[in-house]
């Protein structure tokens, strides 16, 4: 029954500061608009491409002479 002594009090600062934090939150208007952003998002008339630019191609030819000539040093 000792752990109640610690666990109790634990609990309950542990409460506080989480129902402060929601508060701190609900204050600061996190949670006025929950509709408004997902709306945004698919009204979004962006016509500009993901990539920019011409899409560049793998090269083909080895950096390394060692791997061109097959020999190993």
């Amino acid at each position: 029954m000792s752990f109640l002594v610690v666990t109790i009090p634990v609990t309950l600062f542990l409460a506080g500061v989480l129902l402060s934090l929601v508060l701190a939150a609900v204050r600061a208007g996190d949670f006025d608009d929950l509709e408004a952003p997902s709306a945004r998002m698919l009204a979004d008339d962006d016509r500009t491409p993901e990539i920019e630019g011409p899409i560049q191609p793998i090269p083909t030819e080895p950096r390394s002479p060692l791997i061109s000539t097959g020999e190993r040093g």
